[in-house]
């Protein structure tokens, strides 16, 4: 066998060892030589810098969109604008999260429901808690309502003796009530004076106190009683039955 037939044979690869070589080949590169493009400032010296340059990137994405003298004053957190926020030195995010609660429907009743906005962190409910002013709720609806129906009451002199239920309405008297009053008068009862409808169960005192100007109560005619002369010598039982003071237990003997 010839010498350049045996070198021929000795440095011959199969396709598959072929493809392993050229995986390895591929191997060395990434590992040896990319680094040196790559990694270009990669020596101790460089770590430093790079950290200091994180640190700022950090500090500037902390510091967006919040103020750096903040205001403080009083607010209502259900009325003040994102300009009040703002100036209380609450970051952008934290002001857009209370105008969506407020959007939705939501209410602060107390110091502590403004604390329970996503994003409000303890310093800063500690520094604006003391400012927060929220007006006390009217608790009793009765007199919301009665304040807002007093536009539309249509006021006018009455007797309550004598007015029927589309009247009432008209002053502000629902059904239950006026029924009531009715059942009231129907057992031969009369109001002598405006506080007696204060004796109706149920009767709102606010809108008996906005009624009261307007109760005129008419006094009872009396009854005049015809008397006629009888002659007691010619009147006989069914007669005397009907004289004053004298009756069926009472009569004269003749």
């Amino acid at each position: 066998m010839s010498l350049k037939k045996i070198i021929r044979e000795y440095f011959s690869y199969s396709t598959s060892e072929k493809r392993g070589l050229l995986v390895l080949a591929l191997i060395l590169i990434t590992v040896f030589v990319l680094p040196e493009f790559i990694n270009t400032d990669s020596t101790p010296d460089s770590i430093p810098k790079k950290n200091e340059n994180l640190d700022s990137l950090i500090a500037i994405l902390s510091s967006k969109g919040k103020l750096k003298n903040p205001a403080l004053f009083l607010f209502d957190p259900n009325k003040a604008s994102a300009e009040d926020f703002k100036k209380l030195g609450l970051r952008d995010y934290q002001t857009r999260n209370i105008l969506k609660y407020r959007e939705k429907g939501g209410v602060f009743r107390s110091k502590a429901d403004f604390r329970k906005i996503y994003g409000i962190k303890d310093d800063d409910y500690n520094r604006l808690k003391d400012y927060i002013n929220i007006p006390p709720a009217i608790k009793n609806e009765k007199v919301k309502n009665i304040a807002k129906r007093r536009v539309e009451l249509e006021l006018f002199n009455f007797d309550p003796n004598t007015i029927d239920k589309v009247e009432w309405e008209k002053l502000g008297v629902n059904d239950r009530m006026s029924n009531r009053i009715i059942k009231y008068l129907s057992t031969g009862a009369r109001f002598k004076n405006a506080d007696d409808l204060g004796k109706i169960y149920g009767f709102d005192s606010l809108l008996l106190k906005r009624l009261k100007p307007y109760v005129h109560i008419k006094p009872l005619k009396e009854k005049s009683v015809k008397i006629e002369l009888v002659d007691l010598n010619l009147a006989d039982t069914s007669i005397l039955k009907t004289l004053p003071g004298i009756g069926k237990h009472f009569q004269i003997e003749l």
